[in-house]
């Protein structure tokens, strides 16, 4: 088998480059902190890139929060006066 038969032979059996570049970083030590690390730097360029929405975003869980715990009715206090 030649040289270049071999390499096609061994990318057909694991699968190519980067499925087995892809495998090899999931199986890393770390890879989940490291992941979770990419993602809150891309919601920090995110943030900034619309600092508008995120205001209105931010302003309305703030309001919106508080609000929905307000208007819950407590099911024991029903249940009590029935």
């Amino acid at each position: 088998m030649t040289v270049e038969g071999g390499r096609r032979a061994a990318r057909i059996e694991l699968g190519g480059i980067e499925e087995v570049k892809e495998h090899v970083r999931d199986a890393r030590t770390g890879a989940l902190l490291e992941q979770c690390l990419q993602d809150l730097q891309y919601g920090g360029r995110v943030v900034r890139r619309s600092p508008g929405f995120t205001c209105v975003v931010v302003l309305t869980l703030a309001l919106g929060m508080p609000a929905r715990r307000a208007t819950r009715v407590d099911p024991l206090i029903t249940l009590r006066t029935e």
